[in-house]
């Protein structure tokens, strides 16, 4: 066995000198398969073989060479091959030949071929543990160690290494011949896998009687010093192979007088502290490199997160520009110790965290505004409620005399609020809705609902279609008013959710049923405004009533002087307009007339003096002026034909009509309806006054 072991050490010297390519190439072979017998000379029938009697022939040659020099030369030819097939298949047929041999002379051939030829895989590597480092023979084991330690720099998995070094632990066994547990030592401790086991297995192997065994444990004790410099090693392998060099260090100190014959145990022992020393620097080259990349990434974040806040605080608007970039899929993974984790970029960059922050949607509403109040100022309901005086409203059965959006702040800030306007036909639930628009887009932050801006979308009866649900005729109403198109579903929440859009449904109580379901079922709006003429419970919600209040103006006392100034005020024109002061007085007639009109005015604030000169009385709100005008207009005509005549003929060559006094002609419309068993009316008067309502609607719709 001893001949056998000085065969494969002499054949490792010779292989390595040797410093074979790991991989194959080369031309091509002749054309007849054989099997050559143990050292053949291969050289004469390489090229009469084709790549199939190559693989076999060498494969043959390497199993059953007899000496070093015969398996030396074959693997000089192969080195010589061209064709990496053929590799790939010697490779291949190698490790076949290695699971199926049972005879410890080839597969110590085998191991050692195979170490030398192919870069040596992981598969490999467990096929050299599993069947030829735990055999029996000494040989096999002491080939494999060679071919392994040729394998550790290649080798990725932990399994396979802490197979490997229990493996290679087990060899270091007093049961085993000397040069196998040195082998063994050896790759423990130059590969890094266990520098302690190896140098105490070598310490012993030093205090052997045997010259040439200690003059080899030198030798591998200078080997691990010289393999280890430098090598990158885990920090607990680092700190294990510390402990192993000064052990390794103490004992040749030790041992220095008795060793001085056999070997140089001074220049190992410097070699052992060069190594130790470069593994305390390599230990503090990693601390700093940590230090670094550590304070270079934490620094790399610092700054990006300035940069980040900067934008984020000067230009919020570019947080929905930038979401919109990173909306697709791009992802990172990072990999770390044995999780995985993938991130979408636009979560890296943090944008997504802010893109619908309240100062960003602040940002986009006042991008928006402008637009939307033009818009809106060009509605013909809005432009006709366009000045607003503040008039008697209760609010949940409070009365307020004047009413102002400092009134309304409270109920906003507790974060969803629907406000019911609630009242007959006339009685200004519009014209207070319409206020509340320009209050939601108030520059003052004194008038407004909120603390922030808001847009507001008007909702009609004409804005629903067919069968659309409540979010998707916001959506639509929204594009319009703001005249884009980009708009998404998540945006659009958040601007709902947030209160950054008054959505009013105007006329509530006049939809179709249909429309009417679709707002109860569907509610996923925070600031939310009802007009209706009646008190209507909102899919469960507890809405906020608002109910405009003239009681007082109805009063027996009151109403007769209030229809009397109306009709002042819109006789001339049929449309609101201001009366002088004195034809108003002279209208409600009596002594008392000042104080009348004192009280309208400041008591009821139904009425107001326009400044500067003061001779000029209007009335607050134009759709009441406009009905009680009717009334008293219905009143003072009655069943007088002639009259009747005369106000149509008047009202079709007023400009632009009849949509330009569309107000007064539906409300005599409907105050005519009202007061038909009362007052007997021409026939013609409701005939005249019908084609004009068509009319009207004809118009608007066009």
């Amino acid at each position: 066995m001893a001949e056998r072991i000085r065969f494969s050490r002499t054949i490792q010297g010779a292989l390595l000198s040797f410093a074979l390519p790991l991989l194959l190439t080369g031309s091509g072979w002749a054309q007849t398969a054989q099997t050559p017998p143990a050292g053949l000379n291969t050289t004469g029938c390489i090229d009469q073989l084709n790549d199939e009697g190559a693989v076999k022939c060498l494969t043959e040659a390497i199993k059953t060479a007899g000496d070093t020099e015969v398996l030396a030369k074959i693997l000089r030819e192969i080195e010589q091959i061209q064709k990496e097939k053929v590799s790939v298949k010697i490779i291949k047929a190698l490790r076949e030949e290695l699971k199926a041999e049972d005879n410890p002379n080839f597969l110590s051939n085998i191991v050692i071929a195979l170490g030398e030829i192919e870069p040596i895989k992981e598969e490999t590597v467990k096929l050299i543990i599993d069947k030829a480092l735990k055999v029996k023979e000494d040989d096999v084991r002491y080939s494999a160690n060679f071919a392994l330690r040729k394998a550790f720099n290649k080798i990725t998995s932990q399994g396979v290494l802490e197979r490997v070094t229990k493996d290679l632990g087990d060899l270091l066994n007093k049961e085993y011949d000397w040069e196998v547990r040195l082998e063994a030592a050896a790759v423990l401790g130059s590969s890094g896998l266990d520098v302690k086991s190896a140098v105490s297995e070598l310490a012993d192997l030093l205090q052997d009687k045997d010259e040439e065994v200690c003059r080899n444990a030198i030798g591998a004790l200078n080997f691990i010093a010289t393999e280890l410099r430098g090598k990158a090693l885990t920090r607990d392998r680092r700190e294990n192979a510390k402990e192993g060099l000064d052990e390794a260090i103490k004992t040749l100190e030790k041992l220095n007088k008795d060793l001085q014959d056999i070997g140089d145990p001074k220049k190992v022992i410097a070699a052992l502290r060069e190594t130790k020393k470069s593994l305390t620097v390599y230990d503090k080259s990693l601390l700093d490199k940590a230090t670094l990349f550590v304070v270079l990434f934490i620094g790399i974040i610092l700054v990006y997160i300035v940069v980040f806040l900067v934008v984020f605080w000067r230009s919020p608007l570019f947080m929905l520009t930038a979401n919109k970039w990173l909306r697709g899929d791009a992802e990172i993974k990072f990999s770390i110790s044995m999780v995985s984790l993938t991130i979408p970029i636009n979560y890296l960059s943090l944008v997504v965290f802010v893109k619908h922050h309240p100062r960003v949607l602040d940002a986009w509403v006042a991008a928006n505004i402008k637009n939307a109040r033009n818009k809106l100022e060009r509605k013909q309901k809005v432009k006709k409620r366009y000045v607003y005086v503040p008039v008697p409203v209760a609010m949940d059965d409070t009365e307020l005399a004047n009413f102002t959006a400092k009134n309304l702040k409270p109920k906003f800030d507790r974060g969803r609020e629907c406000i019911l306007i609630w009242g007959e036909e006339g009685s200004g639930k519009t014209s207070l809705a319409c206020q509340l628009e320009k209050w939601a887009m108030s520059e003052n932050p004194e008038e407004r609902l909120c603390e922030h801006k808001m847009l507001p979308i008007l909702l009609e009866q004409e804005d629903f279609q067919v069968t659309e649900v409540f979010i998707e005729a916001i959506r639509r109403s929204l594009r319009n008013l703001i005249n884009s198109q980009d708009i998404s579903e998540k945006l659009l929440e958040q601007l709902l959710r947030r209160q950054r859009l008054l959505v009013i449904v105007d006329g509530f109580s006049e939809m179709s049923e249909d429309t009417r379901k679709q707002i109860h079922a569907d509610f996923p709006v925070n600031a939310l405004v009802v007009t209706s003429r009646s008190k209507e419970k909102l899919g469960g919600v507890n809405p906020t009533e608002l109910k405009p209040t003239m009681k007082e103006l109805f009063d027996p006392a009151v109403y007769p002087y209030a229809k009397a100034i109306a009709w002042q005020c819109l006789q001339q024109t049929y449309r609101p307009a201001a009366a002088k002061r004195d034809d108003v007085l002279a209208a409600l007639e009596g002594d008392d007339a000042e104080e009348r009109l004192d009280y309208l005015e400041n008591h009821l604030h139904l009425i107001e003096t326009i400044e500067p000169a003061q001779d000029k009385i209007r009335f607050a709100l134009d759709t009441q002026a406009e009905y009680l005008a009717a009334l008293r207009m219905v009143e003072l005509y009655g069943d007088d034909k002639q009259s009747w005549r005369d106000f149509f003929a008047k009202a079709d060559a007023m400009p632009d009509a009849p949509g330009n006094i569309e107000g007064f002609l539906l409300a005599v419309r409907d105050c005519c309806q009202s007061q038909s068993k009362e007052v007997g009316f021409p026939d013609f008067v409701w005939e005249e006054l019908s084609k004009r309502s068509k009319r009207i609607n004809l118009d608007s719709a066009a």
